[in-house]
């Protein structure tokens, strides 16, 4: 199960707290991630339908002029270039709810190898470390350092006291 507040973080972090807690949005997109179910290319679908969701969410709620009021409280407009990576973000609340085994670890790293999935690739690093050669952990952990976002940051890189 996903938690919707999961996906608000995500939106919070980009597109501030107005958009994440308005009402419906955060659980439109929570419903999105709920109905997958594993199958070929079914997380390719999967990240096209998240996409659309954020985009018609974010045009019904502040029109064509896509402006919000970022975390930092300026006002920004939101980019159709933008959707992409923020579906992205927003797929990893599912990839955490993924069991630990080998189907799934093969599922995310061919998704991840296939689109270039930063989430897919936190979930590996994060969740399947026994499946991972040490090299491919340490290029991760670069890789997030100087690419990913606050969230991803957050959810993939270990605290000071420990791993992953």
């Amino acid at each position: 199960m996903i938690s919707s507040e999961k996906v608000r973080k995500v939106l919070r972090l980009s597109l501030g707290d107005e958009i994440a807690d308005s009402p419906g949005f955060a659980e439109d997109i929570t419903h999105v991630l709920e109905s997958y179910t594993p199958g070929p290319d079914s997380l390719s679908a999967l990240l096209h339908r998240t996409e659309d969701c954020l985009f018609n969410g974010l045009y019904n709620q502040l029109g064509p002029e896509m402006t919000v009021h970022s975390p930092n409280g300026e006002k920004r407009r939101v980019f159709i270039s933008e959707l992409p990576s923020l579906a992205d973000e927003l797929l990893f609340p599912l990839f955490s709810s993924l069991c630990r085994n080998a189907s799934n670890y093969a599922l995310l790293h061919s998704f991840w190898l296939s689109s270039g999935s930063l989430s897919a690739m936190c979930a590996l690093y994060r969740f399947f470390p026994g499946y991972l050669p040490v090299p491919d952990r340490l290029l991760m952990e670069r890789v997030a350092r100087e690419n990913f976002s606050a969230y991803l940051r957050e959810n993939m890189l270990p605290s000071p006291g420990g791993r992953g």
